[in-house]
């Protein structure tokens, strides 16, 4: 263990763990939001990068891997960290009972602290994005809006555009829904080009929205 394999596996847990956060989370077009987001997601990674390193020791100082040469244990211990961090790498005997060993408790508590907070301004941002395209489109044009984002996504297969063009289709025509409600629920759409977070009736922004 060197500093070159030390940084070897931070760069490339940092990397993953960035890119876990960047396919995990809306990334708002809102410059404050967005730096906000960045901040926090940079901050897991480097905290990932760093906690690689114990992973990385552990491994060269206890098992075989330390054999088979420090480019090849920075690399096992950097693509691997994400699953080798939720294994128990050994038990204590205190009183005669076992505790196991590990980043596993450590690991999940931050990552649901940072993804917490991510969370947070992705969801704020999601709405004030979603606030500017119902007071600036009519509902004619969210729909136009949000057929354009099911046809150009090319992430979705031929099933999912059809869910999707679907699921505009019953928010448009639901009867109990107000115009602005089946507004918003496209805006929202529209912003996040993902229906399960927007459902037919989004009634829990009835307090937030004001159109």
């Amino acid at each position: 263990m060197n500093g070159i394999s030390c940084g070897l596996t931070a760069g490339i847990s940092l990397f993953l763990s960035y890119l876990e956060v960047d396919k995990s989370f809306f990334v708002p077009k809102l410059r404050r939001r967005r730096v906000k987001m960045q901040v926090f997601a940079w901050f897991f990674a480097a905290v990932n990068g760093i906690f690689s390193i114990g992973v990385l020791y552990f491994l060269t100082t206890f098992t075989e891997v330390g054999e088979w040469g420090a480019v090849l244990a920075a690399l096992i211990a950097g693509l691997g960290y994400a699953s080798l961090a939720r294994q128990k790498f050994t038990t204590l005997k205190i009183n005669e009972q076992e505790f196991p060993v590990g980043f596993e408790m450590l690991y999940d508590h931050f990552q649901r602290a940072m993804y917490r907070r991510i969370n947070v301004e992705a969801k704020r941002a999601r709405r004030v994005e979603a606030r500017a395209l119902v007071k600036n489109n009519t509902l004619a044009e969210l729909v136009q809006e949000a057929i354009y984002t099911i046809e150009t996504d090319y992430m979705y297969s031929e099933e999912q555009k059809r869910e999707c063009r679907s699921w505009v289709a019953d928010t448009v025509d639901l009867a109990e829904a107000a115009d602005w409600q089946k507004c918003f629920a496209l805006a929202l759409f529209v912003v996040s080009g993902d229906k399960s977070e927007v459902g037919i009736l989004p009634a829990q922004y009835r307090s937030d929205v004001a159109v």
